[in-house]
């Protein structure tokens, strides 16, 4: 894999971590930012190259700041041991 589709999957996995600890569904997400469910499904599994304005509406909507984009991703065993990112 790609540096590049690794990082839009890392993009796209934060995102879904971010909108499921919002309580929001794909659904409820692409239409408060309005984008389409299956643009955000792409997003969320790394296979749609998101702009940047793009990313930050949606993040916002989740209640989460841009700058979370540039952190690396809570690794599962991070997650087991209850361990997030600002």
């Amino acid at each position: 894999m790609r540096q590049s589709e690794r990082f839009l999957r890392q993009l796209g996995y934060r995102l879904r971590e971010a909108r499921l600890a919002s309580g929001m569904t794909q659904a409820q997400l692409s239409s408060l930012c309005e984008v389409s469910t299956g643009y955000l499904a792409q997003i969320e599994h790394g296979r749609a190259n998101p702009s940047v304005m793009a990313l930050a509406r949606l993040y916002e909507a989740v209640g989460e700041s841009s700058d979370l984009l540039l952190l690396p991703p809570v690794t599962p065993q991070e997650r087991r041991r209850g361990i997030r990112r600002p």
